[in-house]
């Protein structure tokens, strides 16, 4: 699920490389040892991937680049002995892909659109909002959505990487 959801986020240049930045420098203190080490790895893949896939990109992606990427989180999260994370650390993801989700409930359901089009940036898009904007938008909702379920779930890890 978080492959096919961090896939459906690669919609726009550098939202999700940057994004995926986000939630691996926020694992970063609930890791030791080697997988801290291969979470500075992912880290650093990804910020040399978001220098090139930034707007305008020059650099795409695609399914094996996003795939991967999220396999790492997925991986360092299980590292971390807290599977749970992958929950807040996937929160633009959820967003994104839950978007996808109600439109095509919304369409076969109901006859009508929920959003103008989905994933849900591609809706930002069409009502005019610049590509730029959009990007660095959704990077800040991730970061206030990541740090608000983080201290919600807080109880549910039992503080790993203490």
């Amino acid at each position: 699920g978080i492959q096919n959801a961090v896939n459906v986020t690669d919609g726009l240049d550098g939202l999700a490389a940057g994004t995926m930045c986000l939630s691996l420098a926020a694992l970063l203190p609930f890791l030791e040892g080697s997988a801290a080490q291969t979470a500075l790895c992912g880290l650093a893949l990804c910020g040399a991937f978001l220098w090139h896939n930034g707007h305008p990109a020059r650099v795409f992606m695609g399914d094996g680049g996003a795939h991967f990427l999220a396999g790492l989180l997925l991986s360092l999260c299980v590292a971390s002995g807290a599977l749970i994370l992958v929950v807040p650390l996937g929160f633009l993801f959820g967003l994104e892909i839950l978007s996808v989700s109600l439109q095509l409930l919304a369409i076969h359901r109901f006859g009508r659109r929920i959003f103008r089009m989905s994933p849900i940036h591609h809706h930002f898009e069409l009502i005019g909002w610049p590509e730029t904007r959009i990007v660095t938008r959704f990077w800040l909702v991730h970061v206030l959505g990541t740090g608000g379920l983080l201290a919600l779930l807080h109880p549910l890890w039992g503080g790993a990487g203490q």
